[in-house]
């Protein structure tokens, strides 16, 4: 059964209804379906799925018929606890992952077997515990991202920062575009809200952002965030990357920047900060340095 089956639609699952997925012994399932028509659930810790909930900490195996295309995951609302993996088997030609208008409480884990999705529709998507790596693992050749509820920027840019680099952000960089310049900037330590996580302040906060301005730093590269911003940052302005301002707090060689930067060089705006720049205590907005930083944020 499930030969020719294209499409699945769970939409619309309040979460709540009672489904019992038997689980298989992984090998003999595959032996019997080698031509993976069926559709299956393994947990590796052998337990059954009740009310639509994971098994917090499991690893499960999802096998879908091979000609399955698109799956309707949309406006769905679960309270569920995250597994520790999803591996999907048979998923050749899945092309469309819908998760528009859903909201889990927990994606603090990761998916595999998704190499041949091409678009993920996360637009109003909402996870109250969101590990980045959810979403960087189902690696889409396009991500559609379109928040009905906030058409228009609230804000002129985002920064993307250190924790070592704080005091020169919030110090002349803050001064110059904000106070000076009229320039509403998103800043971690002043502006994320207290509730959500870090990464869905992240998320919001760019997304909400005419901008993203990176502050490169040696602290910023090894940092904990900093893989996740840019990645973030350069998914959404990809298409217009003109509207990413780099700047090199520190003197670093082009070839010690992110591979995913070094990609969009050409396009993006790249400025270096001196020693004169970098001064905390010192604004003087005539050098060459403000000035092109002033060029750039009306690019």
């Amino acid at each position: 059964m499930f030969v020719n089956l294209t499409r699945i639609d769970i939409s619309l699952n309040n979460g709540n209804r009672y489904q019992e997925i038997s689980n298989y012994d992984h090998e003999s399932v595959y032996k019997k379906n080698q031509a993976d028509t069926q559709l299956y659930v393994v947990d590796s810790r052998k337990s059954n799925i009740n009310n639509s909930q994971f098994s917090k900490g499991a690893d499960y195996v999802i096998g879908v018929p091979i000609s399955l295309e698109f799956i309707n995951a949309s406006f769905i609302q679960t309270t569920t606890h995250s597994p520790n993996s999803i591996d999907f088997k048979g998923s050749n030609s899945l092309q469309l992952i819908d998760f528009a208008g859903t909201s889990f409480h927990d994606c603090n884990y990761t998916m595999n077997g998704l190499q041949s999705l091409k678009i993920l529709n996360v637009s109003n998507f909402k996870c109250d515990i969101l590990n980045y790596r959810f979403i960087n693992s189902l690696k889409p050749g396009r991500i559609i991202n379109h928040d009905h509820n906030n058409q228009h920027s609230q804000y002129d840019a985002y920064v993307a920062y250190h924790d070592d680099d704080y005091k020169w952000v919030v110090g002349p960089l803050r001064k110059y575009l904000e106070s000076m310049g009229n320039f509403k900037l998103v800043l971690r330590h002043r502006d994320f809200l207290s509730g959500p996580s870090i990464s869905n302040n992240i998320m919001d906060a760019i997304d909400k952002s005419k901008k993203v301005i990176v502050v490169i730093s040696n602290g910023f590269l090894g940092g904990e965030w900093g893989e996740f911003e840019l990645d973030r940052g350069i998914e959404r302005f990809k298409e217009k990357a003109s509207r990413i301002i780099v700047i090199r707090l520190e003197y670093l060689k082009k070839g010690e920047l992110p591979s995913c930067l070094l990609q969009i060089w050409d396009k993006l705006i790249a400025l270096d900060a001196n020693d004169s720049i970098r001064n905390i205590e010192l604004l003087n907005d005539k050098q060459v340095f403000w000035k092109c930083l002033n060029k750039a944020k009306r690019c």
